[in-house]
């Protein structure tokens, strides 16, 4: 195997390692987001209907 091949090989090992990084990054940003917005309207709800009690 010559140097060119395994630096490429190499990069191309590197390359998807960071892509799996910032995908699976995206997909707990999104989650975090969403539970936010769950936690948000909880709330909403709560002070809108909950001082009623």
């Amino acid at each position: 195997m010559t140097e060119f091949a395994k630096n490429l090989d190499h990069n191309d090992a590197q390359l998807s390692n960071s892509q799996m990084k910032s995908y699976i990054d995206a997909r707990v940003a999104c989650e975090i987001e969403h539970k936010d917005q769950h936690l948000q309207s909880e709330k909403y709800f709560i002070n809108k209907y909950g001082s009623d009690k």
